[in-house]
């Protein structure tokens, strides 16, 4: 049996998304990427219609490519993050209304099961969900290498991959971990 995942992390300034692929018991990563909200010197309103703009143009194009069967994207609760509540919530609800669209079942998990079920600590930092992450997947240890000698050389802060990135693959693999099993009855259910 084969299950193909794209796992969702909103945040309020990009995107990270991730492909995931179980078959057979294998878990293989597939394409990855950030989408960003882009920065402006106009309202908060406006910035965040171009955010919600800029997902609407680019999330379709991710679907077709990655052509999911399920959704998994981090939970966050309205209001957790403050003032930037409101764009990580429109991030994640544009993403699900599109994905309705395509008739693509959506499972939020929460951020500290992730982190509960990845590295084994509800309370993990980002820096222990990071390296969990690429030890589970070396590919992304080296283009986080190779991201950072890249910033190191424009004379940038060299941060490599963004963490956004990290935690789409590890909501991912923490979803096929929960829920990746239950294939066709899950996506009955979710429906």
């Amino acid at each position: 049996m084969s299950v193909r995942v794209l796992s969702i992390d909103p945040g309020f300034t990009r995107l990270g998304w991730a492909n995931l692929i179980l078959e057979k018991g294998e878990l293989s990563l597939g394409l990855t990427g950030i989408i960003g909200h882009p920065r402006t010197d106009e309202s908060f309103n406006e910035y965040l219609d171009d955010g919600i703009a800029e997902i609407a143009e680019e999330f379709p194009v991710i679907l077709s490519i990655t052509t999911p069967e399920l959704i998994f994207f981090e939970n966050v609760p309205p209001g957790k993050l403050g003032s930037r509540s409101e764009l990580n919530i429109a991030a994640s609800t544009a993403c699900k209304v599109l994905a309705f669209q395509w008739g693509i079942p959506w499972i939020g998990i929460g951020a500290n099961t992730v982190k509960k079920e990845l590295t084994g600590d509800g309370t993990a930092t980002k820096a222990v969900v990071r390296n969990t992450v690429m030890e589970l997947f070396p590919v992304l240890n080296q283009q986080h290498k190779e991201v950072k000698l890249e910033q190191k050389k424009a004379k940038e802060k060299a941060t490599g991959i963004p963490q956004d990135l990290f935690d789409a693959v590890a909501i991912g693999v923490v979803g096929l971990k929960l829920h990746g099993q239950a294939g066709d009855e899950m996506q009955d259910e979710s429906r």
